[in-house]
């Protein structure tokens, strides 16, 4: 899911401060196989697509998504997503993924020989020291929160260090996987923490996730909410049997969580009935806004539910002019997340609130009846 939008809005000095400290590849081009961190435009875009099941799609200047793996004819149009962009291989998709690996112990790099902004009157050290400054207030927030948060439980830890102990980039080539994946198609430390509490903090019963990928944001909620079932709409049945593997020591965590296989506009249908307290939303951009409707058709949203929308700030595409686009081909799935938050800020009956988390999520409710 690479890093937050800040970096877009520090400008050219911090990205490239930040891509020198953490070592972000700022390659657009995305016609690599292996999605060695998985979610080419995002942990969302990349999936996204894949999620809905709409193989090939185009949506004006969105990706076609090609569900062919090494085993099958390479799709090679220009146009055709078929993994990770090309540039993004970090050592780790994010820097709170990258703390949460090392542990809070990790050394802090000594910075006492380093410009800052205020102590030199030459205009180009003082632009230095203003990057340098950039660098540690902007580049070390998400390893920082990460590293003074607690929670991740058991489940959390067996999930996250069996996905960076899997070579995706092999298994996509024996095609075995429906796409090729990596780290940055999961859901981000900080933010599988964030859901956890969410979900304790709803006292959930039910919760249905759009778009699983390996599992880690799955549970995290159920390690929150320890009563609760959870069903997960997932396309790639590589990943249900992952999964599976992975919690094969925690039946009973595992025992409350469905995996229901196939394309998600499909399987709302199949949910019909069912209610659920809490709604994740991590799949195609380009259907956000589809999901909600049929959330809200079928009746799958408990009273007083709460939907959770992640990526709603999509790399800042939605409020970036073009002008800045580093990556045009995310420019599609940008515009399908500006357009998906003005129809939910829009919406009669309902009300969000958009929080600058990682890349952007939004809590969305049933507007009260008395509002």
């Amino acid at each position: 899911r690479r890093g937050g939008p800040t970096g877009i809005a520090m400008g050219a000095a911090a990205g490239a401060a930040a891509a020198g400290t953490f070592g972000l590849g700022l390659c657009a081009k995305r016609t690599r196989r292996p999605r060695a961190c998985g979610g080419g435009p995002s942990a969302a875009d990349a999936r996204g697509q894949a999620i809905a099941g709409n193989a090939p799609r185009t949506r004006s200047t969105a990706l076609n998504v090609v569900g062919v793996n090494p085993g099958g004819d390479q799709a090679t149009d220009e146009d055709t997503y078929v993994g990770r962009f090309d540039g993004s291989e970090a050592r780790h998709a994010s820097p709170a993924m990258a703390a949460a690996s090392q542990g809070a112990g990790a050394a802090d790099t000594d910075v006492a020989s380093l410009p800052t902004s205020a102590k030199w009157s030459v205009l180009s050290s003082r632009v230095e020291g203003l990057v340098a400054e950039l660098s540690q207030v902007v580049g070390k927030q998400d390893a920082y929160c990460i590293s003074q948060s607690t929670g991740e439980g058991p489940a959390m830890k067996a999930v996250r260090e069996k996905m960076l102990a899997t070579p995706w980039a092999e298994e996509w080539s024996a095609g075995r996987t429906m796409f090729s994946y990596g780290e940055e198609m999961s859901t981000d430390p900080l933010e599988a923490l964030l859901l956890k509490q969410l979900a304790h903090l709803a006292g959930a019963r039910k919760i249905l996730e759009v778009g699983m990928f390996v599992g880690y944001g799955s549970v995290a909620m159920l390690e929150g909410a320890p009563e609760a079932e959870l069903v997960s709409l997932e396309i790639d049945p590589y990943l249900k049997g992952w999964l599976a593997e992975c919690l094969s020591d925690m039946p009973t965590l595992a025992n409350r969580h469905r995996v229901v296989l196939g394309p998600a506009l499909d399987s709302f249908p199949t949910l019909k009935g069912e209610q659920f307290n809490l709604v994740f939303v991590d799949a195609n951009k380009a259907e956000y806004r589809r999901y909600v409707e049929l959330i809200l058709e079928h009746d799958l949203l408990a009273p007083g539910g709460t939907i959770v929308a992640d990526n709603v700030l999509y790399n800042g595409y939605p409020y970036v002019d073009r002008h800045f686009d580093a990556q045009p081909q995310r420019r599609g799935f940008g515009d399908a997340v500006q357009e998906f938050n003005a129809w939910v800020r829009d919406h009669p009956a309902l009300e969000q609130v958009v929080l600058p988390i990682r890349d952007g999520v939004s809590l969305i409710r049933r507007r009260p009846a008395s509002a």
